[in-house]
């Protein structure tokens, strides 16, 4: 028998360099090319049709899911493989993406998209962007497009599978400075508006503008929000389990709710979601958040434990950036400081450190509990090691100056409080320490010691 063929299916518009990228990324992986080119007014056709591929041209009418449709329409492979123009097919995916077409009993497979957001933080999803070519499979939404309710259709009719693919897309869309310039907000809260008009009984749609608008309008946020939940709990028990993200919505809903000041009513929210929608890891890590507002600091402390051993690829949802290495053992250690347990919240701290070094949260909290727990010197190399690394903070700077002014290293304490009061950061009360270190350092009986 011959290899399945792959049909490469992209959209694009006015990504002549990106596209190229993408595709000499994708190099193996596909049979053919198609480009659906929504209105480009430079080079990106003809730089398609130069790498070899196929170009469509298809007037925008604000709906992704038209547009990927419509690609997927002029396919001739037996399989589908979706990337975007920003996206890049991590090392060994062309072969990896070859095996799996191969491997009888799979409609279609999740790869792992890996979203630059800024800052050092990435955001890790699997979406399905391979899957067998049948014309019952079409995307839907025209935002958040989605072939998942089609496909797992077709998986059960064949009696076949979806599964995880270890196979990593770099996603660079998400970057900030490239999310403002492109005014993907505005576009986004367009096309979610017109989506749940179109499908206002779509959970999925509700829960998608909810989070959008999170960042601008929290009473909107909250109505959306409470929409989908009420959609959701509507929704037959049996059915529910499909509905993934479920538990998305409940968290949402409690960090929305915790904002407004009701942070009894947020952890019920939390406890209602688990007992009634799918379990995601970031509804887990908002429960632990609400405990710990709600100063139930015991529980809050075991349900951060709980999430430092999270396997978070056990979950179809994507969990929080860093939840595991970072914010688990972050909020664990706080949990910590606040029972008293000031060396093992050090050691939770050191933890969140040693995952990300630059962590001004981290580095100033673990030399706050090791000073309060006598341990000075500790304290000290803590941010010193921070500060090799990110020289411009200047909270850091403060707090090695009044440990340096407490233990009576007087010069030193003026020449690091000094350096904090310059910086864009400054800490309030920072000047009064540095004329503190500076007056006992002019003081009578100290010749030694000099700014």
């Amino acid at each position: 028998m011959s290899a399945p063929r792959i049909s490469l299916c992209m959209i694009a518009r006015d990504e002549e360099v990106d596209l190229l990228e993408c595709l000499r990324s994708a190099a193996g992986a596909y049979d053919e090319a198609i480009v659906v080119d929504t209105g480009s007014r430079d080079g990106t056709r003809g730089a398609a049709r130069a790498a070899g591929a196929r170009v469509v041209e298809f007037a925008w009418i604000d709906d992704f899911a038209a547009a990927r449709n419509r690609a997927l329409e002029e396919a001739s492979g037996d399989w589908i493989l979706v990337l975007d123009a920003d996206e890049r097919l991590g090392p060994g995916g062309a072969a990896a993406v070859r095996r799996a077409v191969s491997r009888p009993g799979r409609a279609g497979y999740r790869l792992r998209i890996e979203s630059d957001v800024g800052g050092g933080a990435m955001q890790r999803v699997s979406i399905v962007r391979l899957f067998r070519r049948d014309p019952n499979v079409r995307y839907e939404r025209r935002i958040h497009e989605s072939v998942n309710r089609p496909l797992v259709a077709l998986a059960r009719r064949r009696g076949e599978t979806i599964e995880e693919l270890p196979v990593v897309v770099a996603h660079s869309g998400y970057r900030p400075e490239r999310f403002a310039a492109l005014r993907k907000r505005e576009r986004n809260l367009r096309l979610h508006r017109l989506t749940v008009a179109e499908r206002p009984s779509d959970a999925y749609a509700w829960y998608r503008y909810g989070d959008e608008l999170r960042a601008l309008d929290r009473a909107g946020a909250r109505a959306a929000l409470e929409r989908s939940l009420a959609i959701l709990e509507a929704t037959p028990k049996a059915e529910r389990g499909e509905h993934v993200y479920g538990g998305e919505v409940a968290a949402l809903l409690a960090f929305v709710l915790s904002e407004e000041g009701a942070v009894d009513e947020a952890l019920a929210m939390t406890e209602r979601g688990l007992a009634s929608l799918p379990v995601t890891p970031n509804l887990l890590y908002a429960r632990a958040c609400m405990l710990e507002r709600a100063g139930r600091t015991a529980e809050a402390f075991r349900a951060f434990e709980e999430l430092r051993s999270l396997r978070v690829e056990d979950f179809e949802t994507p969990a929080q950036s860093g939840l595991v290495p970072v914010l688990a053992p972050l909020g664990a250690g706080r949990a910590l400081e606040a029972l008293g347990d000031l060396d093992r919240a050090a050691d939770r701290f050191a933890d969140a450190l040693r995952e990300q070094p630059k962590l001004a949260v981290a580095a100033l909290a673990r030399a706050r509990v090791l000073a309060r727990r006598g341990r000075a010197a500790e304290a000290r190399r803590t941010l010193d090691d921070y500060l090799r690394l990110v020289p411009n903070d200047g909270a850091a700077w403060a707090a090695s100056g009044r440990l340096a002014l407490e233990a009576g290293a007087l010069d030193v304490a003026a020449k690091r409080l000094a350096i904090a009061a310059s910086a864009k950061d400054a800490p309030e009360d920072v000047k009064a320490d540095l004329a503190r270190a500076r007056g006992v350092a002019k003081a009578p009986g100290r010749p030694g010691d000099r700014d």
